[in-house]
């Protein structure tokens, strides 16, 4: 096909050379990392149990994609640069459960402001 593919060494993401879109996709893609590394240093310096708790369902998330993953055992795409099963998407699932976690916090806030 002459596509030449331009990984993000690091953490194993690939894109199609000169694919600005797709560029900007595998640097979002890498979000969760992000995330995660953020939240590790709030919860150093807070160590509160909303935290806690979520970090308890990230760790819940990950252990039932591992199990999902192992179940279903639905190969990777055809040349993809990592290894194991890839369904269902960790990245799919972490960013479901942490969409949910903020949008409930923010909800309980608010109700918290309109009762008070």
């Amino acid at each position: 096909m002459g596509r030449q593919l331009v990984p993000i060494d690091l953490f194993l993401v690939q894109y199609d050379e000169g694919d600005l879109v797709g560029s900007l996709l595998a640097w979002v893609s890498l979000l969760p990392i992000c995330i995660f590394v953020g939240l590790f240093g709030i919860l150093l310096m807070k160590r509160d149990l909303r935290t806690v708790s979520l970090y308890g369902g990230l760790a819940a998330g990950e252990v039932l994609s591992v199990m999902l993953k192992r179940t279903i055992r639905e190969p990777r795409p055809e040349g993809s640069a990592a290894g194991g099963y890839g369904m269902p998407s960790s990245h799919s699932q972490f960013a479901m459960f942490f969409a949910t976690y903020v949008t409930l916090l923010f909800l309980i806030r608010c109700a918290n402001e309109i009762i008070n």
